[in-house]
């Protein structure tokens, strides 16, 4: 067929032979047979081998092969002369048995007949070839059966082989050939480990490419983060099920703020590093620090076991650290992929001067993201008056320290100490680090002593001192903020 510039008209062509010359598609599905056993013989590497051999060999070193298909007739030639004799009692036997008067019995003759394609299919076997320390540390080298090596090595041979033939094949095209060679390989990942998985989307085009330049394009169907984190951002098409269809989304696309020409490198750069399973999540929590990000998969745990949150068990959630002051720059990737995603942030109040402070003392907030984007207020008093709503802009939902027993904390350590004080008062002797100073605050009064407790202790000692000891309660901004993150629909 052919189609418009408008992508409306089509028109139907009366043979193929101008569509083949000007696209060839090649697919390396999913489904790889790569074992080189006995029961697999139609479709194991021996064959792909053979394959190999035919296209690529013959064109490429025409000598060679030659030499090998001589080398081959004389050894059927030799055989067949050593069949003669081994088979020469047999023959005369059947001979001896008569035929029906006036037929001469057939002289029965066992010649050997061998090819290229029979000793590969049948008699080629992959071997590994490997070195060990010997005796007096010499280096001795062994070879192992191909059942000994793993998929994975075995899934890399097989999809190199076939790109090898692809190209083999378009070199062997009598004549006009293709202008554009399309080549989709789906799931390359399987079985690789995530080492092979980062250097197989940098090789792949290296593989492709002759004295011309690169021959092909590759479409490749993935799962894997470890190849998304280095394939940069324009090559990238998301696919994402919206009930019964499915939205594509380029990101080479992408729309940013015209006024900060450093966001797309550091996009690229945080998620390349650090959190590309965003491509990959049904639902996302980017968290102010250490403490919440360590601490949130037990939050998790424990809030999916209250009524109407039980789906937060069987999603797949991303966990980012964003800090406060770099939430905001989240938002067109956020807007982008259509993820639900959390917000948790702190309140960071602070002073008529913009010094820190308690939040029952605070006029506005340092943090970023509350100010630039949700919900967008600047002073303590317009914080703590928003609702669910003002907190919530479309699949997004900005969670920070609200009033909770009469006290507000800034931070998340102060919210804790408010959501716990018979807890810590309980239990602070069980704990490892922190538990002299809660000690003394609690003796003191662990609610008036909260403010100064929550800067004198350790994020990473605390967090892992709260993992040692479960039972402690989710502070009241994070659990509404998971309600939400659980009631909201995956698309």
């Amino acid at each position: 067929f052919k189609v418009s510039l408008d992508s409306k008209e089509v028109e139907a062509l009366e043979e193929s032979g101008l569509l083949k010359t000007l696209l060839r598609i090649d697919i390396v599905p999913a489904q790889r047979h790569v074992d080189d056993d006995e029961g697999s013989r139609s479709a194991k590497l021996s064959k792909l081998l053979h394959d190999h051999y035919q296209r690529f060999y013959r064109v490429d070193d025409a000598a060679g092969y030659q030499a090998i298909e001589n080398a081959l007739t004389e050894s059927a030639s030799d055989l067949t002369g050593k069949y003669s004799l081994a088979f020469g009692r047999l023959t005369k036997r059947l001979q001896s048995f008569g035929y029906p008067s006036g037929q001469k019995a057939p002289d029965l003759r066992v010649r050997a007949e061998m090819s290229a394609e029979t000793i590969y299919r049948d008699n080629a076997r992959i071997f590994y070839a490997s070195e060990h320390a010997g005796k007096e540390g010499v280096m001795e080298e062994f070879e192992l059966p191909e059942k000994y090596n793993g998929l994975g090595y075995k899934n890399l041979i097989y999809i190199v082989l076939q790109l090898e033939s692809f190209r083999a094949a378009i070199d062997a095209i009598v004549g006009e050939k293709p202008r554009v060679h399309i080549i989709a390989i789906e799931e390359p990942e399987a079985h690789l480990h995530p080492q092979m998985q980062t250097v197989f989307i940098s090789e792949i085009s290296k593989a492709l490419e002759n004295d011309g330049g690169t021959t092909a394009q590759v479409l490749l169907s993935t799962h894997s983060s470890h190849m998304i984190a280095h394939s940069g951002f324009e090559p990238i098409r998301y696919f994402r099920r919206a009930g019964r269809e499915v939205v594509m989304r380029d990101l080479s696309k992408l729309l940013l703020p015209d006024d900060d020409s450093d966001l797309l490198g550091f996009l690229r750069r945080y998620i390349r590093l650090t959190h590309r399973d965003l491509f990959f999540a049904d639902k996302a929590i980017f968290v102010e620090g250490q403490v919440e990000r360590l601490l949130l998969p037990m939050m998790i745990e424990e809030r999916a076991k209250a009524a109407g949150c039980e789906t937060l068990a069987s999603q797949y959630i991303s966990i980012s650290e964003v800090g406060g002051g770099h939430a905001h720059k989240f938002k067109p990737i956020i807007d982008f992929l259509s993820i639900p995603s959390l917000i948790i942030t702190d309140l960071d109040s602070v002073d008529d001067n913009g010094e820190k402070c308690p939040v029952a003392d605070g006029k506005g907030t340092s943090n970023a993201c509350l100010r630039k984007w949700i919900p967008a207020k600047t002073t303590v008093d317009e914080l703590k008056a928003c609702d669910e709503a003002a907190k919530t802009q479309g699949c997004i939902r900005v969670a920070y320290q609200v009033t909770q027993d009469g006290n507000c904390g800034r931070s998340f350590e102060e919210a804790f100490i408010y959501a716990n004080i018979p807890w810590l008062a309980a239990n602070h002797a069980k704990l490892s680090t922190t538990k002299a100073a809660i000690k003394k605050a609690v003796d003191a009064g662990l609610a008036a002593q909260a403010w100064e407790l929550s800067g004198k202790l350790g994020k990473v000692d605390f967090a892992l001192d709260l993992i040692g000891e479960p039972g402690w309660s989710i502070p009241l901004y994070i659990e509404q903020g998971l309600t939400w993150l659980a009631q909201h629909p995956s698309k």
